[in-house]
């Protein structure tokens, strides 16, 4: 269907193929010990409800993977930034040993630009972290997940039947990726408050994430260690990039860019009787619609209007497993990302009606002044105010396509909801997207409503269309 409605616009259309290998872990048995035994996690800890686990693909991975007990090191928020100038692994050597880390990034009430204040940056994310972990040489990571730190409920990651990546993996590969809910932190908490008094002053998962934010913060041996055992299960197949050009009049590499991703998470095994397909309405079927709106309203306007710079539309998959297309695409470009002049993502619109407002993910903070300009006045232009990003610590802005362009210099506007819904209460909207969250988000019951209200879409829709009619028909 993509590849007809590109051809049909009048655009060259480009497939990737896009090597990738799945691991989907049927069974897995998890447990922490120490020299007097194993350390009581309130019973036996469930793959899927109380942590899950994958490991990085290697060659000769075997089918049933035993990890004997092993030494864990604490290392805090996991971050080693020479930029901001924090190390939480110091000098320890953690090689054929596993990380435990919590997600997100530290505060300091003194540095309140530290890590770009409330922005979640690269550093807070799970991917930079198991990185450095590979890096440095460690066996695996544990990431502690709370939806206060993450941003998102503990389903976001274990509704994913298989974790997927790019083959052939990478060449430092983790024997294991081990995220533990809050619970379970807790429980390894309480172990160490026995036999640590540095410890007794912290009485829960969310007093101990706060007490790591200091730059004096040393990592530690824990007096346990980890015990693994989970069998893999892989599926080797190849995902498809679709990518449609609008030329430009002139004989030129500059270039717009159009993205959004047409993957989701596949299906899920259910009851009879109960949806087991992953829809993904709001996610992304309403960033593809938009994205199709674009290719139609370019494709008619170059009949009547030269484009000074071409148009690149790229529908991206396997963004769910990781950003792995448009990471992928980077690799692969078309046309040169140093001459992309601006990059529009679009992923999850507005379906609950018009806003007064609208956001610009990637138009805040240091370097980023002159986007911001651009997008202020596109929005001012369709009579809309500019808000700041509502949740700039659940990272929404790092988690998609977008953030892969941002780190390699492509200027990129991630369009995103305003929160001031005409005509409504206030927070309003805040309920709303909390309630999709909660029930829908990655999960099977992100469908279609025809209750939708899409004015708000429309509007978001409308900003991005006069960027694009800035940077790509209007000369330079």
């Amino acid at each position: 269907m993509l590849e007809t409605s590109f051809r049909t616009a009048g655009l060259e259309c480009y497939r990737q193929v896009v090597p990738l290998v799945g691991q989907s872990v049927p069974s897995a048995m998890l447990s922490f010990g120490d020299s007097s035994g194993s350390i009581e996690l309130g019973g036996t800890l469930q793959v899927g409800t109380d942590f899950i686990v994958s490991g990085d693909y290697r060659a000769g991975l075997p089918a049933e993977v035993s990890i004997p007990p092993t030494p864990i090191v604490f290392v805090g928020f996991g971050i080693s930034s020479p930029e901001w100038n924090w190390d939480d692994y110091k000098k320890v050597d953690v090689r054929n040993k596993y990380v435990l880390a919590f997600v997100n990034e530290p505060t300091l009430e003194n540095e309140p630009h530290l890590f770009e204040g409330p922005i979640l940056t690269k550093y807070g994310r799970w991917t930079t972290k198991q990185a450095e972990a590979r890096r440095r040489g460690a066996k695996g990571i544990i990431l502690i997940h709370t939806h206060l730190s993450a941003g998102y409920p503990f389903t976001v990651l274990s509704n994913q039947q298989e974790q997927v990546d790019i083959y052939p993996g990478p060449e430092q590969p983790l024997h294991a990726k081990i995220w533990i809910v809050e619970k379970v932190a807790n429980h390894l908490l309480a172990a160490l408050r026995k036999s640590d008094p540095q410890f007794q002053s912290i009485s829960n998962v969310f007093e101990w994430y706060h007490s790591l934010s200091r730059r004096d913060f040393q990592p530690y041996l824990l007096p346990f260690h980890l015990s693994l055992q989970f069998r893999t299960e892989l599926r080797f197949f190849n995902g498809t990039n679709v990518v449609g050009v609008l030329k430009s009049a002139s004989r030129t590499a500059d270039h717009v860019m159009v993205v959004a991703h047409h993957d989701h998470l596949g299906m899920i095994q259910v009851e009879a009787g109960r949806d087991h397909i992953y829809n993904g309405a709001e996610d992304n079927a309403s960033g593809m619609s938009a994205l199709l709106i674009a290719v139609k309203a370019f494709a008619l306007q170059a009949k009547t209007q030269p484009l000074y710079a071409n148009l690149v539309f790229v529908s991206t998959t396997a963004e769910e497993s990781g950003l792995l297309g448009m990471q992928y695409y980077s690799t692969h470009p078309i046309l040169p990302l140093f001459s992309c002049r601006l990059a529009i993502n679009y992923d999850i619109l507005n379906v609950y009606g018009p806003t007064s407002d609208v956001v610009g993910l990637g138009t805040e903070g240091r370097g980023r002044e002159h986007l911001h300009l651009l997008f202020a006045a596109a929005a001012n232009a369709e009579g809309l105010r500019v808000s700041a990003d509502p949740s700039p610590g659940s990272g929404s802005f790092l988690r998609s396509d977008a953030a892969i362009l941002a780190n390699l210099g492509v200027p990129v506007i991630y369009i995103w909801s305003g929160s001031h819904l005409l005509n409504k209460p206030n927070h309003s909207f805040s309920l709303l997207r909390e309630d999709y969250i909660n029930n829908r988000y990655h999960q099977p019951s992100d469908a279609f409503n025809p209750d939708w209200d899409l004015e708000g879409a429309l509007q978001q829709i409308r900003v991005t269309l006069r960027l694009i009619h800035t940077r790509a028909v209007t000369p330079l």
